[in-house]
């Protein structure tokens, strides 16, 4: 669980506030499921149902051809396929309505897929849009690494702050 965790920090999929969130819920499920297994256990409240084997050989040989078949198919069925990114910039002649409608309106996941309206435009070369932010006290983000995916990580457990946290492009 932690690793799948890790990895939808890594791909950018999601926050370490996310992830421990979602860990913490799936305690809390755990706990609510469990609490009243323990209970019954303890003070014999229902009386479990005993299934026979002619009952649960079926069952049994079902679960194993699901498992054998998404192990042998599973991966042929949902093949992974390599997205390559290009940054690109594009010059406006001028600012008007023609030029405004050619610019994009979502920002993008980092496998390119269409994420949230874009809010803001910002008119300049990347320099001096870099040197405004900067000067009024932003950090530019790093970028997605292995290291830097497992600091968030840590800076989220204790609390911290982490200044130039990754974000999707």
């Amino acid at each position: 669980m932690l690793l799948v965790g890790i990895s939808r920090i890594y791909l950018g999929v999601h926050y370490p506030s996310d992830i421990l969130g979602s860990l913490a819920f799936g305690v809390f499920l755990l706990a609510v499921i469990i609490a009243p297994l323990e209970i019954n256990d303890r003070f014999h409240l229902v009386t479990p149902v005993k299934l026979s084997a002619v009952a649960t050989q079926p069952l049994l040989i079902a679960a194993a051809a699901a498992l054998l078949f998404a192990g042998i198919f599973g991966a042929q069925l949902t093949p992974l396929n390599v997205v390559e990114r290009q940054e690109t910039t594009q010059s406006l002649a001028a600012l008007d309505q023609v030029a405004i409608g050619q610019l994009p309106v979502y920002s993008e996941t980092l496998t390119g897929a269409r994420m949230e309206p874009i809010n803001f435009i910002y008119l300049g070369s990347q320099q001096q849009i870099e040197d405004v932010f900067k000067g009024a006290g932003w950090y530019k983000a790093d970028p997605w690494t292995l290291g830097n995916t497992l600091r968030s990580i840590l800076v989220a457990v204790r609390n911290e702050q982490y200044l130039n946290a990754p974000v999707t492009p």
